[in-house]
């Protein structure tokens, strides 16, 4: 065998394992993403039902939201039972009279009207069952007793959490792989060759 015809295989063989090890490389997982849903609404009439709906979602990765709602409106201190909402998320998250307190209100412009934002903590748990089927519904409905309209009144829904990791399937791994063995089955043809 001449000192060519070895230098030859020697170098197509090193390019496949390159290859091979490059390949493998980019084989790394993608960041996790901060996924936001956010609606609003106006309120127009006493004591309304709002229903928000997001498709198609990404699943979460498992660990906890945050579930925030804000509203302007009819929420005054003293009635906290009859001035209040409910939130529903798939039936899987809930929580009622959910309403304005001195320590949510982000603006007081008069007895009936009040600007206030109330966050929960979503468990990881829940989240992932929330979004497993990539559709989101939350369900704010106001109690009777929301009943001055006003024409600044509304709702908002903002669901926060991690989207689930994915790992890529990168093409150049898949072609890295291809020239590696390529240049593999060549060695072993010329080899086949020379033996005959």
């Amino acid at each position: 065998m001449s000192s060519v015809t070895l230098m030859k295989r020697l170098t197509l063989a090193a390019a496949g394992a390159v290859a091979l090890g490059l390949g493998t490389s980019y084989a790394t997982e993608a960041e996790a993403a901060l996924i936001v849903l956010n609606d609003s609404a106006s309120q127009t009439i006493p004591g309304q039902d709002f229903n928000f709906s997001f498709s198609p979602v990404a699943k979460s990765d498992g660990t906890d939201g945050i579930f925030t709602i804000r509203a302007r409106g009819d929420y005054s201190f003293g009635f906290p039972t009859l001035e209040s909402l409910s939130v529903d998320i798939d039936g899987i998250f809930t929580q009622s009279q959910v309403t304005a307190t001195p320590a949510n209100v982000i603006t007081d412009f008069s007895f009936n009207d009040k600007l206030w934002e109330q966050s929960f903590t979503i468990a990881g748990l829940d989240l992932l069952n929330i979004t497993q089927d990539s559709i989101v519904n939350i369900a704010v409905n106001l109690l009777p007793g929301v009943n001055i309209s006003l024409d600044t009144a509304f709702v908002e829904a903002t669901l926060e959490y991690e989207e689930a990791e994915s790992v890529p399937e990168p093409t150049s791994m898949l072609g890295l792989l291809a020239v590696g063995s390529m240049g593999a089955v060549s060695i072993l043809k010329r080899n086949k060759k020379e033996n005959i």
